[in-house]
């Protein structure tokens, strides 16, 4: 196999830096006010390493880098998708390919929280020790493959540990971002949620206020807008078939409530898709699915029935229709376990999207979101080529998010603390152009797995201090590559 960028990178790291000291970005002034929005695993994890930048500085006699760190949360506490909500999305339309379309708005009453993507028993892909932030690893009580309800606790126990909480306000929501040129800031627009509202009074209505920063960090996640495709047939069954239930894996909670005694089908074979097969098998009268692999120990079980790819949906007839020539009656429930789109919907300026006709069109060297299959313009996954005050942490998929967030908080804080340099927009661009060749369109561009280990070496050799970040042990290595077995042996599947 031929080296990746981030491995070729690290082997030309001498070169690369001795170009940042001949021709370095050169801020417009120091960052000093950070913004970082999201409070989930990739948020606590950047206010971690931003505040840590700050503290090795007080222990060293220098200044602090950053006088302001303020995290922004919609949500009444901490941990993002982590935050169980049995209350389903409605939001969701059928097709779904519009990385704007609409987004939940409100929490739910129950519990405070916008509806996530977590379902019911839900337990992680990945153990325990390999799925924690470098520096806190899980309680011994917990088990290797722990139910979601364990993450989140972990993360709220990480916010006390490492006294984050000072840091973050809750219940407040970023709703447009813009840079102003004029004083080289990030004008950031900000409202009070529903739940903060519902607190104070039941009369008030949400508040805005403006707050200027020099950088931002975007820790929003990207399991926010499902992606379900245009498939033909597939609006007029959602318009018109009152008999069959349309729902996307992020509305999926509970196996018995969504299939009992019900045929259905399952579109998508990626780690939800397999789980909510497993989850469905025992409740189903009749199940198909797209996409559904031998290994995966299901495709024998009756009333368990393997299909081809779908290539349609015949609304007279109400059936379904399959790419080999075969044909199903349409099912009870069809679940689209078919991913998501990338949306950063208070960056409106910064996309191509039709409805910010109004705005001046972007050009392709300022686009972060076309179609929504991958962000644009960012190099080394993470900074915004026209103005790297902006970046992007945890885009990537097929990866240990919590320790992956550690690496990346941990080089932005470098970057804006003036510790690490980053080169001119030029040579910056070249390199972006590098590292995407190939990978242009279809949504492989944030698709890490092989890549995972040598971009966090990559960023521990660019650092250039183990005592900050250390290079990924070769123990952390063999339980990643280890993670689908010890799943089995543990849990079963």
């Amino acid at each position: 196999m031929s080296p990746s960028f981030y491995e070729e990178f690290q082997a030309h790291l001498p070169t690369f830096r001795n170009t940042c000291r001949a021709l370095p970005y050169r801020w417009p002034h120091p960052i000093r006010r950070v913004a970082i929005i999201g409070a989930g695993p990739t948020g606590l994890a950047c206010a971690f390493a931003l505040r840590e930048a700050n503290q090795r500085a007080q222990q060293q006699g220098q200044p602090e880098p950053f006088t302001t760190i303020q995290v922004f949360e919609q949500n009444s506490h901490p941990g993002g998708t982590w935050n169980y909500s049995d209350q389903v999305d409605d939001s969701v339309t059928f097709p779904s390919v519009d990385p704007y379309g609409p987004t939940p708005d409100t929490p739910t009453s129950k519990n405070d929280c916008f509806v996530g993507n977590i379902y019911h028993d839900l337990h992680t892909n990945l153990p325990t020790n390999v799925m924690c932030f470098p520096d806190q690893p899980f309680s011994n009580q917990v088990p290797d493959f722990p139910h979601h309800s364990a993450v989140l606790q972990y993360l709220r126990t990480y916010v006390h540990d490492k006294d984050l909480g000072s840091l973050i306000e809750f219940n407040t929501r970023a709703i447009l971002l813009e840079w102003t040129e004029t004083i080289q800031t990030w004008h950031c627009e900000l409202a009070t949620t529903a739940t903060a509202v519902a607190a104070t009074s039941s009369h008030s209505t949400p508040t805005t206020r403006t707050e200027q920063f020099d950088a931002v960090v975007v820790c929003t996640g990207h399991f926010n807008v499902p992606y379900v495709p245009d498939l033909p047939g597939l609006r007029e069954v959602a318009q018109n078939d009152s008999h069959c239930q349309l729902i996307h894996s992020r509305q999926y909670k509970l196996a018995s409530t969504t299939a009992s005694d019900r045929t259905v089908l399952v579109i998508g074979g990626g780690p939800s898709g397999h789980d909510i097969i497993r989850e469905i098998l025992p409740f189903a009268r009749q199940f198909d699915a797209q996409q559904a692999q031998e290994s995966d120990g299901v495709a024998q079980r009756a009333p368990f029935v393997p299909c081809a790819a779908l290539v349609g949906f015949d609304p007279d007839n109400r059936r379904v229709r399959f790419a080999d020539g075969r044909s199903i009656p349409l099912p009870d429930v069809v679940v689209f376990a078919t991913g998501y789109l990338y949306s950063v919907p208070f960056l409106p300026h910064q996309s191509d999207h039709h409805q910010q006709e109004k705005l001046p069109h972007p050009s392709p060297e300022t686009t972060l979101i076309t179609s929504g299959r991958q962000v644009h313009n960012l190099f080394f996954q993470l900074f915004y080529l026209p103005i790297p005050t902006l970046c992007f942490l945890s885009l990537m998929s097929r990866i240990a998010p919590f320790p992956m967030a550690y690496y990346q908080g941990h080089l932005v804080a470098s970057v804006y603390a003036g510790q690490t340099l980053l080169p001119e927009e030029t040579i910056m661009r070249r390199l972006y152009h590098q590292e995407i060749q190939g990978l242009e369109e279809g949504g492989q561009r944030h698709l890490f797995e092989a890549k995972e280990v040598a971009y966090k070496d990559a960023i521990a050799a660019w650092i250039d201090d183990p005592a900050v970040v250390p290079a990924v042990s070769a123990e952390w290595v063999q339980i990643r590559r280890a993670a689908k077995e010890l799943r089995k042996q543990h849990l079963g599947y």
